[in-house]
C-alpha cells in the first residue's frame, strides 16, 4: 500500500470513527421509553440530549410560534392625559391614534418611519401625551426616546418569555429575538397546546375591579343603542363576513337566557376562596320572537340583559358584533368609568355556550404587581385545579380594604381582559390571599400561575405565526419519512449495482458512508432534522449517485481509448473533478441561498442539502477512489458497466431539433404565464396569511357533515378538505382575533357533533399565518429565487470566463421553474414554502445538469479545434447523455419514493421536483446549449 492509499485510509477510518462518536448519543437517547426521554427526564437524560440530533417539530410534535410585540398598544399604554376626567378621549389623541392604526394595519413599513409620519400629518405634540409632564421636549426628542423604550420592551420581554418557559419545564427551548419587535419561541414535544398558548401569549395583565350595579346596564344599553344609531354605525366587513353564514343558518334561531341564575354561577369570596362556573347552554332555549334577524346592528338586538344581573349573554355567533360595538371610542364613552368584559370559557368542552359579558369598573383595586407568589392547588370541594395567589404587604392592606368595603358585592378577578371568576364578598379577607378558578387542566393552571408569578408583559404580544404538530401526527410523518427514505435507498442501490456491476458496489459503499455522515455532521452540530429535511436527504441520494457516475463515465471513456486500468483511473478522477466542484458548488450556493433567507423546515431542508453535498464530494472524490483502488489493485482490466453498456456510443444531431425545441418550450413558458396571469397562483397560508386546522378521525368522514357542523358555530363558508386519507380533514379560515378561542370552539364543535356518531376527532397540527408575515414571506421567497439566480450568474460567469455560459444557464433555469409554476396553476397545486425550497432545488439540480454539459464544452474546445460550434456542442452532449440519463433516474427514482411514500404534507414539494428532474433535464439539451449558440452567432455577426 502506498504512502497516498494510506493516508486516504486514515482519513476515511478518522471519519468513520468521528460519525459513530456522534451518532452514539443519539442512539442512545432515541433507544430511551418516551417516559424517561419526555416526560421524566433525568440530569443525564436531559445531557444525552444536548450531544444528539434533534428532530423537528414536524417529526416529534411542538409548537413554533412568532409573537410579535404590539407597538400600537404600547405607545397607547406609556402615553398620559389621553382621557378627560370623565373618561372622554383627547381628540388630538384619539385622531392621531385612528390614523396611526389605519397606516399599521398590515403594513410591512417600519413602525416608527408611520409613527414619524403620522405625527407630521397630524400635526399633534408629542410632549403633551409622552413628555412626563416637561412640555419643552421636541417631536424628535420625543420619538429618539420612544425607539429606546421600544427596545427596552421588547428586551423585556424577551426575558420574561425565557423565565415562564424555563418555569414550566420544557426540555430544549428555543427562544430568540427576530429583527426589532418579533420573538421565536420553539417548544418541541409541548402535549398541552392550549396551555402553551397561555403561557407564551398571555400579557399576564392581572387586575382585580369590582363588579357594576345591575340597574345601571338597561341605562347604558339604550345609551349605546342611540350613540351608534347617531353615528350610523355599520360592523366592518372583517365581522360581517365571519357572522354571515352563522345568521343565516340559525335566523329567527335566537337565544334565551332568561333562565340562567347568576347566583348558580357565581360562588361566594370569602377567606380567600372564591368559585366561578361557566355558564352552562342547558338551560337555554330557542325564542323565534325576541330580536328582529333584519335590524340586528344595537346592542339591545345582540344581547340579552336578565333583571338582577350584571352580566349581558351574547351567542356565540354574535360576540364577534358586539366586542366590535364595545371597541367604538363613543361607546367607551356611554359606559362613563365603566366596560363590558368577557367571562373566560372552556369552548372546547362546551362551544354552543353562550358569552357572558360582565360590568366591571374600568379602574383596577389592584394589578398582579402585588402578587408575590402563585400557585397551583385542587379546590377543596372538586378535584379541579385552581391558582392560589399570595401578595405582599401593600397589596394584602389594599385587599382587606377593598372586600371589607364591598361585602355583599362581587369582585372580578381579570387576566388580559377576561374575567375569571366573580365571586361575592361574604366578607373581610386580611393575610392577602385569593384564588383564580376556571382552568381546564393542571397545565393550564399550572402556565397561569408561571404568568402571574414571572409577570406582566410591558406591552401586548401578537401571535403572528403559528405552527403546531400533534405527536401522533408527529410519529406518522417519522414513520413515511422511514419508509420514503429506505425505498428511495433501496431504488437507486439496485439500479447502481444492476448498470454498474462492480463499480456499482464501490458506489453503494460510498453511499452508505455518505449518508452516515451527513447524520453524524447534523448529530455534531446538535442541527435539527424536518420532515423537509429528510427530503433533502433523499435528494442527496439520488444526486450524490452523480459524482460516482460522471466518475465511472470517465473512465470508461478513458479505458476506450486504450489506457490501463490504473491510468485511466487516475484520469478519470481528474477529468471530472471540475465538473463535480462546478456543479456541487452551485447547487450549494443555492443552499446557502435558501438557508438564509426560509425559515423553519425550510432551512432544515437547506442545512441537510449543504451538509449532503460536501459530504457527497468528499465520498466521491477520497472514499469512492480508495475503494476503487483497493479493489483493482492486482487487477489490469474491470468492466465499467454504465448507461453506455445499454445505448451504446451515441451521435444524435441534437441541436437540429433546437428550433422545434424552442417553439414547444415558448409555447409551454407561454401557457404558464398565461395561467398565472388570469388564473392566479393557489397561494398557501405561508404566503396569503390564515388558519389551517387538522383532525384525524377514526373513520372517513363526509366533508358536507362537517360543513354543516361547522355552519351552526358559524364557519360554514370554511374551506374544507380531505387531507390524504379520507379519515383526515383540514380547515382553513381567515385568520380570527382570538386564535385560541376560535380553534378551541371549532375542535370542541367537531367532538361533540362525531362523537354522537362514534368517530372521535383528534386536532392533529394547527397552523396559523397573519397577512403581514404572509407578504413578508412571498417577498422572502421571491428575494431568495432572484438571489440564486443572480449568484448563480456571477459564478458562471467567472468560472466560464463568458458571460454567454452564464446567461444560457438562466434562461435555462427560469425556462424549468417557469414551467414548473405552470403546471402547480393548471392544476390548482396549493404553493407554500416547502415548494418554493423545491423550486430552489430545481434550480440546482437543473443548473447541475447543464454545468456538466457546459463543462465538458468547455474541455472539448480545447481539445477539438477543427469541429464548429454547433458539432462541438452535439459532441459534449452524447459524451455525457449517458451520465445524464443514468443521473436523471436515480433522482427520480428517489424522488418517486418520497412522492408515494411521503405523505400528504410533502407531496407538492415532491411533485414540483418530479416535474423539475423532467424538465431539467430536458432544458439543459435543449435550452442552454441552443441558447449557447445563438448568443455565439450573434457575437460572432
Amino acid at each position: 500500500m502506498n504512502q497516498q492509499s494510506s493516508a486516504k485510509l486514515i482519513v476515511i477510518l478518522l471519519a468513520l470513527v468521528a460519525s459513530v462518536y456522534f451518532l452514539i448519543p443519539t442512539y442512545n437517547y432515541y433507544s430511551l421509553p418516551e417516559e424517561e426521554r419526555d416526560v421524566n427526564p433525568t440530569t443525564e437524560v436531559r445531557d444525552l440530549q444536548k450531544k444528539s440530533l434533534n428532530l423537528g417539530l414536524d417529526l416529534q410534535g411542538g409548537m413554533h410560534v412568532v409573537l410579535e410585540v404590539n407597538l400600537l398598544e404600547l405607545m397607547k399604554n406609556i402615553a398620559d392625559h389621553t382621557e378627560s376626567s370623565s373618561g372622554v378621549p383627547v381628540a388630538s389623541f384619539k385622531n392621531f391614534f385612528e390614523l396611526l392604526a389605519a397606516k399599521t394595519a398590515n403594513s410591512q413599513e417600519d413602525f416608527f418611519v408611520l409613527f414619524e409620519e403620522t405625527v407630521s400629518e397630524t400635526n399633534i405634540n408629542l410632549a403633551v401625551f409622552y413628555g412626563d409632564g416637561d412640555r419643552g421636549i421636541s417631536n424628535a426628542e420625543i420619538i429618539t426616546k420612544l425607539k429606546e423604550e421600544t427596545k427596552d420592551a421588547v428586551d423585556q420581554a424577551l426575558a420574561i418569555l425565557r423565565n415562564r418557559v424555563d418555569e414550566f419545564g420544557v426540555s430544549e427551548p428555543i427562544i430568540q429575538k427576530q429583527g426589532d419587535r418579533r420573538i421565536i419561541v420553539e417548544l418541541a414535544g409541548v402535549k398541552d397546546r392550549k396551555a402553551a398558548l397561555s403561557l407564551i401569549g398571555s400579557s399576564a395583565l392581572l387586575e382585580f375591579k369590582l363588579v357594576g350595579d345591575d340597574e345601571k346596564i338597561p341605562n347604558f344599553i339604550s345609551r349605546i343603542d342611540e350613540r351608534l344609531k347617531q353615528n350610523k354605525f355599520e360592523f366592518s366587513a372583517e365581522v360581517t363576513k365571519a357572522t354571515d353564514s352563522a345568521v343565516s343558518s340559525t335566523e329567527g334561531s335566537l337565544t334565551d337566557f332568561s333562565s340562567i341564575d347568576e347566583e348558580e354561577s357565581t360562588n361566594d369570596l370569602e377567606s380567600g376562596n372564591d368559585s366561578t362556573d361557566v355558564a352552562s347552554s342547558d338551560s337555554a332555549t330557542s325564542v323565534d320572537e325576541i330580536f328582529d334577524p333584519q335590524a340586528r346592528n344595537t346592542l339591545s338586538s345582540l344581547a340579552i340583559h336578565n333583571p338582577g344581573s350584571s352580566e349581558l349573554y351574547v351567542d356565540n355567533k354574535d360576540i364577534a358584533k358586539v366586542l366590535e360595538i364595545f371597541e367604538q371610542p363613543y361607546v367607551k364613552a356611554s359606559l362613563v368609568g365603566y366596560e363590558f368584559l368577557p367571562f373566560k370559557r372552556d369552548s372546547e368542552l362546551n362551544p354552543d355556550a353562550p358569552w357572558r359579558m360582565v360590568l366591571v369598573r374600568r379602574s383596577s383595586e389592584l394589578t398582579g404587581k402585588v402578587v408575590t407568589d402563585a400557585a397551583v392547588s385542587l379546590n377543596n370541594a372538586t378535584p379541579i385545579p385552581v391558582v392560589s395567589l399570595e401578595m405582599n404587604g401593600e397589596g394584602a392592606h389594599t385587599w382587606s380594604r377593598v372586600t371589607g368595603n364591598n361585602i355583599g358585592k362581587r369582585i372580578a378577578i381579570t387576566l388580559d381582559g377576561k374575567v375569571h371568576s366573580a365571586p361575592v364578598v361574604r366578607g373581610k379577607i386580611t393575610g392577602g390571599r385569593s384564588v383564580i378558578e376556571g382552568m381546564g387542566s393542571i397545565d393550564e393552571a399550572k402556565a397561569l400561575a408561571i404568568v402571574i408569578k414571572a409577570g406582566a408583559l410591558p406591552a401586548p404580544v401578537d401571535i403572528v405565526e403559528l405552527r403546531t404538530v400533534g405527536a401522533s401526527l408527529g410519529q406518522d410523518t417519522i414513520d413515511k419519512g422511514k419508509t420514503s427514505s429506505i425505498v428511495g435507498l433501496v431504488l437507486v442501490i439496485l439500479l447502481m449495482l444492476v448498470i454498474y456491476k462492480f463499480a456499482g458496489i464501490v458506489a453503494v459503499g460510498s453511499l452508505v458512508i455518505n449518508i452516515i455522515l451527513v447524520f453524524a455532521v447534523l448529530a455534531g452540530f446538535h442541527a435539527t432534522l424536518t420532515l423537509p429535511g429528510i427530503a433533502g436527504l433523499i435528494l442527496t441520494i439520488g444526486m450524490a449517485v452523480d459524482a460516482n457516475v460522471l466518475i465511472f463515465e470517465r473512465i470508461r471513456e478513458e479505458m476506450a481509448v486504450g489506457k490501463t486500468l490504473h491510468s485511466a483511473i487516475n484520469a478519470g478522477f481528474e477529468n471530472a473533478k471540475s465538473a463535480i466542484y462546478d456543479s456541487n458548488i452551485t447547487t450549494f450556493l443555492s443552499g446557502i441561498i435558501l438557508y438564509t433567507f426560509g425559515t423553519g423546515p425550510v432551512r432544515g431542508f437547506a442545512l441537510t442539502l449543504m451538509v449532503g453535498i460536501i459530504c457527497s464530494v468528499f465520498c466521491a472524490l477520497v472514499i469512492s477512489r480508495y475503494f476503487l483502488e483497493a479493489m483493482t489493485k492486482d487487477k489490469d482490466s474491470f468492466k465499467v458497466g454504465g448507461m453506455n453498456a445499454l445505448i451504446g456510443d451515441t451521435k444524435i444531431d441534437f441541436l437540429s431539433k433546437r428550433k422545434p425545441a424552442i417553439v414547444l418550450s415558448v409555447v409551454l413558458v407561454t401557457l404558464s404565464l398565461l395561467a398565472v396571469t388570469f388564473k392566479g397562483l393557489n397561494y398557501g397560508i405561508d404566503f396569503k396569511g390564515g388558519t389551517l386546522l387538522e383532525y384525524k378521525f377514526d373513520k372517513a368522514v363526509n366533508i358536507e357533515e362537517v360543513r354543516a357542523s361547522l355552519n351552526e358555530i358559524g364557519f360554514g363558508s370554511a374551506e374544507i378538505q380531505t387531507f390524504g386519507d379520507p379519515e383526515d380533514i383540514v380547515v382553513k379560515i381567515d385568520t380570527p382575533k382570538d386564535l385560541e378561542e376560535t380553534t378551541n370552539i371549532i375542535k370542541g364543535k367537531l367532538i361533540q357533533t362525531f362523537n354522537q356518531e362514534n368517530n372521535p376527532a383528534l386536532e392533529s397540527r394547527v397552523e396559523t399565518v397573519g397577512p403581514k408575515i404572509g407578504e413578508e414571506l412571498k417577498g422572502d421567497a421571491f428575494n431568495s429565487i432572484l438571489g440564486a439566480l443572480i449568484v448563480i450568474l456571477l459564478y458562471m460567469g467567472i468560472r466560464f470566463r463568458s458571460v454567454a455560459f452564464g446567461v444560457a444557464a438562466i434562461v435555462a433555469l427560469f425556462h424549468d421553474v417557469l414551467i414548473t409554476l405552470g403546471v402547480f396553476d393548471i392544476f390548482s397545486l396549493e404553493i407554500d414554502l416547502p415548494v418554493i425550497a423545491a423550486f430552489l432545488t430545481i434550480v440546482g439540480y437543473s443548473l447541475n445538469d447543464t454545468i456538466i454539459v457546459f463543462d465538458r464544452i468547455r474541455e472539448d474546445r480545447e481539445q477539438r479545434k477543427n469541429m464548429s460550434f454547433l458539432e462541438l456542442i452535439n459532441h459534449s452532449i452524447n459524451m455525457n447523455l449517458s451520465r445524464t440519463l443514468m443521473t436523471s433516474i436515480t433522482t427520480f427514482l428517489a424522488v418517486l419514493s418520497l412522492f408515494v411514500f411521503g405523505g400528504e404534507i410533502i407531496h407538492n414539494f415532491a411533485t414540483a421536483l418530479l416535474v423539475g428532474i423532467i424538465i431539467g433535464t430536458y432544458s439543459s439539451i435543449y435550452i442552454a446549449s441552443p441558447i449557447l449558440t445563438l448568443w455565439t452567432k450573434f457575437k460572432d455577426n
